[in-house]
């Protein structure tokens, strides 16, 4: 009997180490209330993905509670009628499409969530356009430029960020399943009791972002595409130590 354990462990074993199952949802995209299907849809996910703006001729000066700013353009976003789409184009607004790629990986292995997000070269280059304008205000009004919080140098800082940033990886781990909703932890807030987290409802291909105790009640506020990928990779253990240690330890035990 204890020779039969011992080779079902094994067995047991080294499935998992050859076989490793991911799920990938994707094309996700933020909602707001207004989208037209309370489900995932092309149009939807277009409209969601897509940003309209307009640079002003002449930009201006806005005050916050606690600073002030220049005002380079009007921007829009969350556009889901077609009729309001028409009425932006023939007001003369320019859109990209954010978006490359925007997919949840789910790696029911090592229990590691991996969100990637990648920018489209339009939005670089709008971003490029934005730290154009405001390097010119800031030679041309050096009396005028403020810093801190919500100020110009903090939206310039913004704008050269992004353009540094066009593959964004953030990495989970997994905390809680249970029905088909995972709850994950931000892998750089381990150390912190309430540190950022991901909440998936694989029934809903929903998800949403917040702190680990208030994730279960937040609302999801992102739809992904459940027909993305669903992926079984068999690992190479030619080139593997054959899990020595573990074989050791179950040899001890039996």
């Amino acid at each position: 009997m204890k020779i039969f354990n011992y080779l079902i462990l094994s067995l047991f074993f080294l499935f998992n180490q050859v076989q490793s199952q991911i799920i990938e949802i994707g094309n996700c995209y933020r909602i707001d209330g207004y989208q037209i299907q309370n489900k995932w849809n092309v149009n939807d996910y277009v409209n969601s993905n897509t940003l309209y703006y307009k640079f002003l001729k002449e930009p201006v000066r806005k005050k916050s509670s606690s600073n002030s700013y220049w005002v380079t353009q009007n921007i829009e976003a969350f556009i889901w009628e077609d009729d309001e789409i028409k009425k932006y184009q023939e007001s003369g607004y320019n859109q990209f499409k954010k978006w490359e790629k925007h997919v949840l990986s789910i790696n029911l292995n090592n229990g590691i969530i991996t969100e990637l997000k990648v920018q489209t070269d339009e939005s670089i280059n709008y971003n490029r356009e934005n730290i154009t304008i405001l390097k010119k205000l800031k030679k041309r009004f050096p009396n005028k430029w403020t810093y801190g919080d919500y100020g110009d140098q903090q939206n310039l800082n913004y704008y050269k960020n992004r353009i540094l940033e066009k593959t964004d990886i953030d990495k989970h781990q997994i905390e809680t399943y249970v029905d088909g909703l995972i709850i994950a932890r931000n892998l750089e807030d381990l150390q912190y009791s309430n540190g950022r987290a991901i909440k998936i409802n694989l029934n809903t291909m929903k998800y949403a972002w917040g702190f680990f105790d208030t994730i279960v009640n937040s609302e999801d506020d992102y739809f992904c595409n459940k027909n993305y990928k669903n992926i079984n990779i068999k690992k190479d253990t030619t080139k593997q130590k054959s899990n020595s240690g573990l074989k050791e330890l179950l040899k001890k035990i039996y």
